[in-house]
């Protein structure tokens, strides 16, 4: 990968933790309490999303369908923007 790549990718993956954080900002009671947090784990990229307690139901949604949706469209801007594989991880 050159560095060009190198730029190119962490451009790409900054605008998708932007999103999902205005995402998940539109979604919850208290937008002001997320924070989205990226790191690198095994050569995949994770995105922790954290948030007040009382809003982790709203994310996880029933029986979980909201952050299944959720993964659904970053893991397809993922392969989109070619930034490898991206895990979604929720915690308060």
């Amino acid at each position: 990968m050159t560095w060009d790549n190198k730029t190119a990718d962490e451009a790409a993956l900054r605008r998708i933790e932007d999103n999902l954080g205005n995402l998940v900002r539109e979604i919850v009671d208290s937008p002001e309490d997320v924070r989205i947090e990226r790191h690198q784990q095994d050569g995949k990229t994770v995105l922790t999303i954290h948030s007040n307690r009382n809003d982790v139901p709203h994310i996880i949604g029933k029986e979980g369908s909201m952050i299944q949706s959720i993964r659904r469209v970053f893991l397809s801007i993922s392969k989109k923007n070619q930034v490898g594989e991206l895990i979604l991880k929720v915690c308060e």
